[in-house]
């Protein structure tokens, strides 16, 4: 496997974390050439994820005030770990193994990097993962300024789900 696509494997798990860190925003974002040119830009990610929030807020804002109280998010959370039990227990014992669990995030990382391909010819190059990469860089800016400048450090921060 070349250097770029493990480099972008990394990029993926951390881009997922950091994209659902939003209360508003949690599970994987459906990544789309949006302007058919032939890369997913960091411009297109940003649209896709605050698409997401928006259905998200409207989904669970059960009072329609436009925010979701500590109520509606507790909803929304369970609904999410439900949905999480049904596609990754595959066991069926109403549990999330370690091993189910890392095969879900496996999953959601080949599914990301497949949508990062957008040429489909198995490899995520530069220009594809270009976007990609300054989402990851502003979420590192972001965890070290909310983080007193530390963030959660190197190649662990990468890896973390």
């Amino acid at each position: 496997m070349s250097e770029r696509i493990t480099s972008t494997t990394l990029a993926v798990a951390a881009i997922a974390a950091a994209l659902s860190t939003s209360a508003l925003a949690r599970g994987p974002i459906e990544l789309r050439d949006i302007d058919g040119d032939g890369v997913v830009s960091a411009e297109e990610i940003r649209t896709l994820a605050e698409e997401q929030r928006a259905a998200r807020l409207a989904q669970y804002d059960a009072d329609g005030d436009g925010e979701l109280s500590d109520t509606e998010k507790d909803a929304m959370r369970e609904a999410m770990r439900a949905e999480r039990l049904v596609t990754a227990d595959t066991d069926g014992d109403g549990e999330l193994s370690r091993a189910e669990r890392r095969a879900a995030r496996d999953a959601q990382r080949d599914m990301m990097e497949a949508q990062l391909d957008v040429d489909g010819d198995g490899v995520v190059s530069d220009a594809e993962g270009a976007g990609f990469d300054e989402i990851r860089e502003e979420r590192r800016e972001d965890d070290g300024r909310r983080h007193g400048g530390g963030g959660r450090g190197g190649e662990r921060a990468e890896l973390a789900i």
